[in-house]
């Protein structure tokens, strides 16, 4: 994983709004599973983070 990714994920998330898995993949020119990936991996770094699982 680099490290510039979940630091880009999280000013992303922190500007506010809901943004979707796929959103977050082509603003960043990552896979939907790399995003997914790293949030949790963000999660796991005990990092408070929302995420709302929705279909679509």
């Amino acid at each position: 994983m680099r490290a510039d990714r979940p630091l880009a994920l999280l000013l992303r998330l922190q500007s506010g709004g809901k943004v979707t898995e796929r959103a977050l993949a082509v603003e960043l020119d990552v896979s939907v599973r790399t995003v997914c990936r790293e949030l949790v991996a963000v999660a796991r770094a005990a990092v408070r983070t929302f995420l709302q699982a929705f279909g679509g």
